[in-house]
């Protein structure tokens, strides 16, 4: 949920290598055995820390985590609600009517109803949107509130979330979630096709929320069976 305190390799390099050789100078009285040994580690870490960066930019690369940092608001709400479309949810992205703190509203298959707010931030994210969902739950009378970001939470915003019972999903958590689900859509493409006039119905004026039909997702009314209108996601 927020941005975990990890230690990191390189902080303890130096001090490991020295350490370590002022040992091996103690224990054989070779200072130049000590000094390759204290080399051999500083070798040795650096090239786990290079594999290991690597890794890590293959896996955010493959996620479209970085695509994502570059959506709009809109952009990404759209894309939480094709993701959580394709986990099975029903999705209605409510943005353009007025949403009360909440962007999307999840339906599970045992009518269990979810509130989502959804923060593109380059910031962490504070407080403030803690207070929103939870009033959005309240208002929406839903049994559950989630707020996912592309970022990371304050304490404060934690310390709310969870007197509260709200699930924050953070950048980290976002990227597993991608990499498990592998949605049939890219953030990409989300960025470079979903336009907030997209959203609402041309004919009534309601709001166009995400269908699942034979050839994948698409935009529906909201006012079905009223009005069919249909509109492809990506044009």
């Amino acid at each position: 949920m927020a941005k975990r305190s990890k230690i990191k390799l390189r902080e303890f390099i130096g001090p490991l290598s020295g350490f370590v050789g002022l040992v091996v100078v103690a224990k054989t009285g070779s200072l130049s055995l000590g000094l390759s040994v204290c080399f051999g580690i500083i070798a040795i870490s650096l090239v786990i820390l290079i594999c290991l960066k690597i890794l890590k930019d293959v896996r955010l690369k493959k996620a479209g985590i970085l695509d994502i940092d570059k959506m709009s608001g809109f952009q990404f709400e759209t894309y939480l609600g094709l993701l959580y479309k394709q986990l099975g949810y029903n999705c209605q992205v409510t943005r353009s009517v007025g949403d009360y703190g909440a962007d999307l509203i999840l339906i599970d298959k045992n009518g269990k109803k979810i509130v989502v707010q959804a923060k593109r931030y380059n910031i962490n994210v504070g407080i403030k949107a803690v207070q929103e969902i939870i009033a959005a739950q309240n208002y929406y009378k839903a049994h559950e509130s989630w707020i996912v970001t592309n970022s990371y939470f304050t304490q404060q915003a934690m310390n709310l979330a969870k007197a509260n019972d709200v699930k924050l999903i953070d950048r980290d958590q976002l990227v597993a979630l991608i990499l498990k689900v592998h949605p049939n859509i890219a953030p990409k493409e989300v960025a470079a096709t979903v336009n907030l006039e997209d959203h609402l119905c041309p004919k009534c004026g309601s709001n166009l929320i995400i269908r699942n039909g034979k050839h994948g997702p698409f935009y529906g009314c909201l006012n079905y069976p009223k009005c069919r209108f249909t509109k492809s996601i990506l044009k």
